[in-house]
């Protein structure tokens, strides 16, 4: 089934978003009731698209449960299991470990099947500015990688501003697919102008045709990292109700103008120093048949 709107970038139906968003309810239950379910268990008879897709989602799930908990997960407690998703693997267990480590992502490179399939990690990446020409912009370094794209810290020469770039990911070049839901994460949010949502300000090309998209520079901290520091539940309760009420009032608009965020979770949500707040990473995000202006 082809998305009716380029802006859905996944072909998932409405329907199938909702069986996923149930299932995953289902799967951090049984968690939350002391056991440790297998992912396997709960993704049922599908195929494709959507059991990639459930399969990401159990996968994120799982993850910041079992770090939550203090159990540290490496690559290899899944590349057997699920063969054929190694590049999935890679980007989600080695950047969510490292993120909870509060170190840079270590570089890694997965041999294939009958070579010792596992991990290599040679040391921490060194932070260099990395090998990438963005046309009309200065990149002074990288700050992140996801699932789809890279993030870089760079500079606005027109406007003399620090703004950061998403490009998408080089093995991604050659997959319609990926470059569909690229795109479809940057028109999303970018037709979501409101100040809790970061605006992004141009979709572009880079010279080897892979897109790009430029957009606001968020500096802060991850309303995750705030509650983890919090001594008891109560300390600062009535800043955290008052940035509670920030994402509510961003989430409220995005669902007004027919999109459903469907990641929405603290790791998400950034915090400045002044008190704004932010709600990021657009990239699971649906837009309703009915909705949208």
């Amino acid at each position: 089934m082809s998305p009716a709107n380029p802006e859905q970038g996944e072909s998932l139906s409405l329907s199938a978003a909702k069986r996923i968003d149930e299932v995953c309810v289902r799967f951090e239950a049984v968690w939350n009731e002391g056991q440790a379910p297998r992912i396997e268990d709960f993704l049922g008879d599908l195929e494709g698209g959507e059991r990639e897709a459930l399969l990401c989602q159990l996968l994120r799930v799982e993850l910041d449960l079992r770090l939550q908990r203090g159990d540290v997960p490496a690559i290899g407690d899944y590349l057997s299991r699920f063969p054929g998703h190694e590049n999935l693997l890679r980007e989600e267990v080695v950047l969510r470990v490292a993120r909870a480590a509060g170190a840079p992502p270590a570089q890694e490179t997965i041999r294939p099947e009958g070579d010792g399939a596992g991990l290599e990690t040679p040391g921490p990446v060194a932070a260099t500015v990395p090998e990438v020409v963005v046309p009309g912009y200065e990149v002074r370094g990288l700050l992140g990688r996801g699932g789809m794209g890279e993030v870089f810290r760079a500079h606005d020469p027109a406007f003399d501003r620090p703004l950061a770039l998403k490009v998408m990911l080089a093995e991604l070049a050659h997959r319609p697919e990926a470059e569909s839901r690229f795109v479809a994460e940057a028109r999303i949010t970018g037709r979501l102008q409101h100040p809790g949502i970061p605006p992004v300000h141009e979709i572009g090309r880079l010279d080897d045709g892979r897109p790009f998209l430029a957009m606001k520079l968020i500096e802060g901290r991850t309303l995750h990292e705030l509650l983890e520091e919090r001594s008891t539940r109560s300390r600062d309760l009535p800043r955290f109700v008052a940035i509670f009420g920030q994402v509510c009032q961003a989430v409220g608009y995005a669902h007004l103008q027919g999109v459903i965020h469907r990641d929405l979770k603290p790791q998400n949500i950034m915090v400045g120093a002044f008190g704004e707040v932010q709600v990021m990473d657009w990239g699971l995000a649906k837009v309703r048949a009915s909705g949208g202006a």
